[in-house]
């Protein structure tokens, strides 16, 4: 059988029997440089071991009052739900691609699922961010600041009010947040020693100028348990601000059902 040269032939992946009859990848095949193209759907399944994975989160709604919040009504309400297992399986298929003369010389399969997916995209906003504020971090123009949120599902305000607080709290030391990028993490009873599922929130934020303490403590006022209502912490993101924080974005693959598991800014300002 001859090979479908791609360069000089425009076919449907689907359709086209050459193309679908494509022998696997031959010794002499295996030793040409080549790539792997025209991915397409073979079959979208769901994974039978998924309720199996479901686990439960305890919620607490707070009603906060009087002006400096010291005064709280907390009412138990419905838990969080987390999935720990994907909900769907996904068979895609690809076909070897000769690099040199766009020949196709082979065809495979690759399994993914939904934890796969949402985990590339967000290591490819974690992309943007670095490569937007690596630069100026490395020229040391910037401070890039990291921030945990422990127990979300107990906490005093939902983590999107706390992104606007955070960036009023820098404001009001005298700091700009240009950009920001944070992830949802729960953590397995291994690392939590014993304690269960822990949900908890990264957030990096990037300044307008550099923080310089000269090495004394942090400023009181980036410490935010007292709005969070639960135990935070803040660091200096250091060295490299990708290989510093690519551990917290793919580390876990457990997602709590009806929140979203990263996002950031808009715009990501020089």
């Amino acid at each position: 059988m001859s090979k479908t040269n791609l360069r000089t032939s425009v076919c449907k992946v689907a359709e086209d029997p050459e193309i679908v009859s494509t022998p696997k990848l031959t010794v002499s095949d295996q030793c040409r440089d080549t790539s792997k193209e025209l991915f397409h759907l073979l079959k979208c399944e769901r994974n039978p071991d998924y309720e199996n994975g479901l686990r439960f989160l305890p919620s607490f709604d707070t009603c906060l009052i009087g002006i400096n919040d010291t005064k709280r009504i907390t009412v138990k309400t419905r838990p969080f739900v987390v999935k720990t297992k994907p909900k769907w399986i996904t068979k895609l298929g690809y076909y070897e691609v000769d690099k040199i003369t766009g020949e196709l010389v082979g065809r495979g399969e690759y399994l993914t699922n939904d934890f796969k997916k949402a985990n590339a995209k967000k290591i490819k906003s974690l992309d943007v961010f670095t490569d937007h504020y690596s630069a100026p971090y490395q020229k040391k123009k910037i401070s890039v600041m990291f921030h945990t949120f422990t127990r979300p599902n107990v906490a005093r305000l939902p983590f999107r009010r706390m992104l606007h607080l955070v960036r009023k709290r820098y404001k009001s030391i005298g700091y700009n947040v240009t950009g920001y990028i944070w992830t949802a993490e729960v953590t397995d009873e291994i690392e939590s020693k014993g304690k269960g599922l822990m949900w908890h929130y990264h957030l990096a934020v990037a300044l307008d100028r550099r923080l310089n303490i000269k090495g004394q403590a942090l400023p009181k006022k980036l410490m935010l348990e007292s709005l969070w209502g639960q135990r935070t912490d803040v660091e200096f993101v250091r060295n490299n601000i990708r290989h510093y924080m690519a551990k917290y974005f793919a580390k876990h693959n457990a997602r709590v059902i009806g929140s979203r598991s990263y996002g950031r800014s808009r715009k990501f300002l020089k």
